[in-house]
């Protein structure tokens, strides 16, 4: 009897993890296809586009960025990011401004050389901010004017 009722409780617990398990592979391949749907919009985009964490770092760089900079940022001098960064007087001042205000900052006419071509931008940096309130990155979003 005991032995019955022990078995028909393993088996139960057994069909638990397993309707868990298929529902958290769902869950994963739900979020896998989105991340992938993400990263298509943002590389099919004619404008550039970076993530940065707060301090400055390239967590993301997509298609359109690249082909300005010729190079994949930031590893190389000529790279959009580089030359942005050092454009605005350092990545940080901006950063810094938006964690305090937690709005976008937006600028216009904003003049960048690249590889002897010079590039006119609207930028627009916005903060991702997380459900709790936390700022978790910064988008960075490069529109040719």
């Amino acid at each position: 009897q005991r032995q019955a009722e022990l078995s028909r409780r393993l088996e139960s617990a057994e069909g638990e993890y397993q309707r868990s398990s298929n529902a958290t592979r769902r869950i994963e391949n739900d979020l896998s296809l989105e991340r992938l749907f993400v990263r298509n919009l943002l590389n099919n985009l004619r404008a550039a586009v970076f993530v940065t964490d707060h301090l400055g770092r390239v967590d993301f760089t997509n298609r359109r960025a690249i082909e300005i900079g010729q190079s994949t940022p930031p590893e190389l001098d000529n790279s959009l990011w580089t030359v942005l960064a050092k454009t605005l007087g350092g990545s940080r001042s901006i950063i810094d401004r938006i964690a305090l205000d937690r709005r976008p900052y937006h600028t216009s006419s904003l003049r960048v050389s690249v590889s002897d071509t010079e590039f006119v931008f609207e930028l627009t940096v916005s903060p991702h901010i997380s459900p709790t309130g936390d700022i978790l990155q910064f988008i960075w979003l490069l529109e040719e004017s």
